[in-house]
């Protein structure tokens, strides 16, 4: 008795069912994404660190001298930023690095006070 057996064909689908199309293109374009992500997150990282670090160092020197720039009062009362630029201003007159400070803003129509 001889037994035969067929051999599978190559073109026939398997038994689990067909199997997928492969698409290189996506594995690039997902690489691509989570690359240009990671690239955006230390951008903004280092960005953060640099601001971060220049606003906490003084490179205050001698100057002729100190200018304020305006900002918000009230009715003759300085806002909390104005207050804090003058007197932060005042500060750097005490340490001597400027003999006068010059204040800038204007004034609107209905303001009893300017800056």
């Amino acid at each position: 008795m001889t037994l035969t057996v067929d051999a599978p064909d190559d073109d026939a689908p398997s038994p689990a069912g067909r199997r997928r199309r492969r698409r290189p293109w996506i594995r690039w374009v997902a690489l691509g994404l989570v690359a240009t992500f990671g690239l955006l997150v230390v951008y903004v990282g280092i960005t953060f660190l640099q601001v971060w670090s220049a606003s906490h160092q003084d490179h205050a020197q001698p100057a002729d001298r100190i200018i304020v720039l305006g900002a918000a009062q009230y009715n003759g009362r300085p806002s909390p930023v104005l207050a804090a630029r003058l007197d932060h201003a005042a500060d750097l007159w005490k340490q001597g690095l400027a003999p006068k400070i010059v204040v800038t803003g204007g004034k609107r129509p209905g303001d009893q006070f300017t800056e």
